[in-house]
């Protein structure tokens, strides 16, 4: 870890306690009570251990994921951040993705957040193309709608076009709103005033978003689905059976490329979290404490 910052805080209860809080979160409205997530951790997530829960919760606190907030002077509620809610969803994206036999350190898995945080935050940056789009929609609206749904004998296509062009109005507002609004918080930038049902879409959008770029560059293999596609198209009963061994074949050649895609991944994350704690100048410090320039 880099000099001066402070330790990232990881066990395998941590996550799932945020993803308690976000959902919980986001369908009450308010600060949650540690009773309802306790309950959502044994049912969703099959965490009983209680010490369990709370080791999750004092590292979320602790990294910044979750906010506590004072009921009592010795009773605590739970909100989550929007970084925390950002980084709970690209590692949900990454749970389904990294097979459970490559283990990673809490320093590896908190890189791998923190690289796939860029992925999401382009992606995200992306929907700013949205607005003159907004702009053009708004103006056909304008001319060609406002006029004639105001009047009873507006004919019914034109009610029907106008109706369409709304939902996509909406729908590239809604695309650009949360894009906004992830880019801004990966960036560091403020942002205020997010309601409970919203940070639950930037908590499902997260998840789609970095599932996205986690299938694509860390398990790219599918080769299997091709011969589960001719099985279905095909009407010949020996084909079947040549496709299915075949599929069959597949499915585990896949399986060993995936897991080799995935161990080395988890390596390059590694080293590139150990390069970048080294320091910039090629200056290093000796057991005591005395810089002197690396012999070449």
């Amino acid at each position: 870890m880099c000099a001066g910052r402070r330790r990232f805080r990881f066990n395998k209860y941590m996550f799932p306690f945020i993803d308690c809080v976000i959902r919980i979160y986001a369908d009450s409205g308010g600060p949650i009570p540690i009773k309802s997530i306790i309950e959502c951790m044994k049912e969703r997530h099959g965490i009983r251990g209680v010490r369990n829960i709370y080791e999750g919760r004092d590292a979320a606190v602790d990294n910044g994921y979750i906010t506590e907030v004072h009921v009592t002077p010795k009773r605590y509620y739970y909100v989550p951040t929007l970084i925390g809610t950002i980084d709970t969803g690209i590692y949900q994206a990454l749970a389904k993705t990294l097979s459970s036999s490559v283990k990673s350190s809490p320093e590896t898995m908190y890189t791998f957040i923190r690289f796939m945080r860029f992925m999401v935050f382009w992606d995200s940056l992306r929907k700013y193309d949205n607005v003159p789009w907004i702009m053009d929609f708004n103006k056909v609206y304008y001319y060609k709608c406002n006029m004639c749904l105001g009047q009873s004998n507006c004919p019914r296509n034109l009610i029907d076009s106008c109706n369409m062009i709304e939902e996509v109005i909406k729908s590239l507002r809604d695309e650009l709103f949360y894009g906004a609004v992830i880019a801004k918080a990966i960036a560091g930038v403020e942002v205020r005033g997010l309601k409970p049902m919203q940070l639950g879409n930037v908590f499902a959008k997260t998840i789609i978003i970095a599932s996205k770029y986690a299938e694509k560059f860390i398990a790219p293999s599918d080769s299997a689905d091709v011969y589960s596609i001719y099985r279905k198209i095909s009407n010949e009963v020996e084909d079947q059976q040549l496709l299915k061994a075949m599929e069959h074949v597949h499915r585990r050649l896949d399986a060993m490329v995936n897991k080799a895609a995935i161990y080395l991944t988890n390596r390059l994350v590694g080293n590139l979290m150990s390069s970048l704690s080294k320091p910039l100048t090629n200056a290093t410090v000796n057991s005591e404490g005395k810089q002197h320039r690396l012999e070449r």
